[in-house]
C-alpha cells in the first residue's frame, strides 16, 4: 500500500496544474491527436487510391459509424459505460496488478482503442489517443479527489467530446434531431 501512496504523491507532481488548466490541455492535446491522425490517415488512403486504385475509404469514413448512432447513446450512454467500464474496472484493476500508472493508462487505453475498431481503423487510432487522455484524466482527479469525482470528470469530459465531435461532422444530424 506504501508503493501506491509513494506513487500517487509522485504522479501529483507531475500533474501539479490547477483543474482548469488541466482539463484545457488534455482537451487541445486531444484535439490535436485527432486531427493529426484523421489528417494523417485521410491523405495516406487518399493517395494509396489516387496511385493504386483501391479504395480505401472505410479505413477513415465515419459516414458509416455515426448512420447508426443516436445523440443520447453518443453523448450519455457510451461515455458513462465505457468510462466506467475502461477507467473504473480495467484501469483500477490494472495498477493494482502492475503497481504502474503508466502501464495502467497503457493497457486501458489500448483495450479501449480495440473496441473502437469494431467502427473502422481510423476511429481505432485516434481512441488510442483519446483513450490516453481520459485514462490520465481519470489518474489526475482520483489521486487529488478520489474515485467517484475522478469517474464524473471523466465521463463529462468524454461526454462534451462526443457532444463537439458529433456538431462538427454531422451539424445537421443535431439540428435536425432538434437538439
Amino acid at each position: 500500500m506504501k508503493y501506491f501512496l509513494f506513487y500517487d504523491e509522485k504522479s501529483m507532481k507531475i500533474f501539479d496544474f490547477s483543474n482548469a488548466k488541466f482539463i484545457f490541455i488534455v482537451y487541445a492535446l486531444m484535439c490535436t491527436w485527432s486531427s493529426l491522425t484523421h489528417n494523417t490517415l485521410l491523405s495516406v488512403s487518399t493517395a494509396i487510391d489516387h496511385y493504386f486504385d483501391i479504395d480505401l475509404s472505410s479505413i477513415y469514413s465515419y459516414a458509416e459509424v455515426w448512420a447508426g448512432i443516436d445523440y443520447f447513446s453518443l453523448v450519455v450512454l457510451a461515455p458513462v459505460i465505457e468510462t466506467i467500464i475502461f477507467q473504473v474496472i480495467i484501469q483500477n484493476i490494472s495498477r493494482k496488478i502492475t503497481s504502474s500508472l503508466f502501464l495502467s493508462v497503457l493497457i486501458a487505453s489500448f483495450l479501449f482503442s480495440l473496441t473502437h475498431l469494431t467502427n473502422n481503423i481510423a476511429n481505432a487510432v485516434n481512441a488510442l489517443g483519446l483513450g490516453v487522455a481520459f485514462a490520465v484524466t481519470y489518474e489526475y482527479f482520483r489521486v487529488k479527489y478520489g474515485h467517484c469525482w475522478a469517474t464524473l470528470v471523466t465521463i463529462l469530459l468524454h461526454a462534451f467530446w462526443n457532444a463537439s465531435l458529433s456538431y462538427s461532422f454531422y451539424p445537421e444530424k443535431l439540428m435536425g434531431s432538434g437538439m
